[in-house]
């Protein structure tokens, strides 16, 4: 563990092994949460810390103070998170903990506060001020050490008699739990949102101070509590006003073939970006608008982005005898061959039918070559001539109906291969049988018909 340096905590309790796994897993996965490799352990009871390898990790996962993980089975726990280990920071002080000790002139007691909060306390003129009043009331002061994130509180002992110790300390512990009260710390990681305050600086002062970590994309707004909510409603109101939407016409099978791209993209590039999809009816096959909302630049390079991977899909189509597409349609062999590309081609193949073709769409061109020899070889459509003119003699009737029971053997459990008969035309009264679907039924169903027609 010696790598997991940079911790934060969170109080929970009776975490199964199990939960504890699902956890771990959520925080190393940085596109959901954020983190990255991590290692959780219990410290206490109801206590536990999760370390990562890299501050960054760290810091963008405190940027959301609380995360919601979904157990399998569909169960959500929330998660909050804290810098400081607040149960530890919670207990009355013991001399064990060092947080409070004695030296001959005085009396001392360590607090740890939350790093951008101790850079607030020390750059802004009022709120030190306001510090040294209330600890003064004690008979105290205090020094602030970033470095450490700490604020040492000194008491003089020559206070004795105006302040007790037992008085004092529990005093002192007031003032600072009253600071998360009177002050807040906001953190910003949406883009179109970081730009706005970066575009509005002049809003902040001494008393209202942002600190920008731009190697994080995340911004700090620290200040009085009602302050640091009229900023953010302030921004709530110019990132409406900048709010865009653009229609992306873009087919179903399109969008599938290149949807998991443009997710990681744009939650690395564009996550202020939100997404509708408009179905416009019930086949999949038909042109819909996917709708892009948010940020006018995030929404332009979104769409550029996702037009650039749909120019990337290759086609291919194949001509099929009406027959076949007939069978095509009454099958369901759409799906039937996607899930069987699904699992034996390593790139994902789309099918649509248009008129008598079959169109194939992939992003590989090896892909696209196999599914094609996949289906030439896989569908069937083969006539036998019948020795037979009369759809209405015992001798047809018998035929139909031992190859009516051997039909139905070959669809249970779907349909795999069709038979109907037609006469050849109005000059040659032959009767053809038709065979159609997968070729391996199409080609029992022949031989049985072969070898049981007159």
């Amino acid at each position: 563990m010696e790598n997991y340096q940079h911790a934060v905590f969170s109080e929970a309790k009776n975490l199964s092994d199990n939960t504890l796994k699902q956890i771990k897993k959520y925080f190393h996965i940085k596109r959901k949460s954020g983190g990255g490799e991590c290692e959780i352990q219990k410290v206490r009871d109801n206590v536990y810390k999760i370390c990562f390898i890299e501050k960054e990790a760290q810091e963008r996962i405190l940027s959301q103070k609380d995360h919601a993980i979904i157990l399998p089975g569909q169960e959500e726990i929330s998660v909050s998170l804290s810098r400081d280990n607040v149960s530890e920071s919670n207990k009355k002080p013991e001399a064990s903990d060092q947080q409070t000790y004695a030296s001959a002139k005085n009396m001392e007691k360590v607090f740890k506060l939350e790093h951008y909060l101790l850079h607030y306390l020390k750059e802004c003129t009022k709120a030190t001020s306001d510090l040294e009043h209330h600890l003064s009331l004690l008979a105290s002061t205090f020094q602030i050490h970033i470095d450490s994130e700490e604020i040492v509180v000194v008491r003089d002992q020559a206070a004795q008699d105006i302040c007790p110790l037992k008085k004092w300390d529990f005093a002192v512990e007031q003032v600072f739990e009253d600071l998360p009260n009177r002050y807040t710390i906001h953190f910003e990681v949406e883009t179109d949102r970081l730009e706005i305050l970066k575009e509005n600086s002049f809003l902040f002062n001494e008393n209202l101070r942002i600190y920008f970590e731009d190697k994080l994309r995340v911004a700090v707004v620290v200040g009085e509590s009602e302050q640091v909510e009229k900023i953010s409603k302030y921004v709530d109101a110019l990132q409406a006003k900048q709010q865009v939407q653009k229609d992306c016409t873009i087919s179903e099978k399109q969008y599938a073939l290149v949807r998991e791209q443009f997710e990681q993209t744009r939650k690395c590039s564009f996550p202020a970006i939100k997404m509708k999809q408009e179905r416009p009816g019930i086949d999949f096959d038909l042109i819909k608008d996917l709708t892009l909302k948010g940020p006018e630049k995030e929404v332009n390079a979104g769409e550029k982005e996702l037009l650039n991977l749909a120019s990337g899909i290759k086609e291919k189509s194949i001509s099929l005898h009406h027959a076949l597409m007939t069978f095509f349609s009454s099958s369901d062999g759409v799906q039937h061959f996607q899930n069987r590309f699904k699992q034996s081609l390593r790139s994902p193949v789309m099918l649509e039918t248009a008129g008598t073709e079959l169109l194939l769409l992939s992003l590989s061109d090896g892909a696209l070559q196999e599914a094609a020899a996949a289906m030439q070889r896989d569908l069937c459509f083969e006539t036998v001539t019948l020795e037979l003119t009369n759809k209405q003699s015992s001798e047809f009737n018998t035929l139909k109906e031992a190859l009516s029971e051997a039909v139905q053997q070959a669809n249970h459990g779907g349909v795999k291969v069709e038979l109907s008969y037609q006469h050849r035309s109005i000059s040659d009264p032959s009767i053809d049988a038709q065979l159609v679907g997968f070729t391996t039924e199409v080609c029992r169903l022949k031989n049985i018909l072969l070898q049981t027609k007159p």
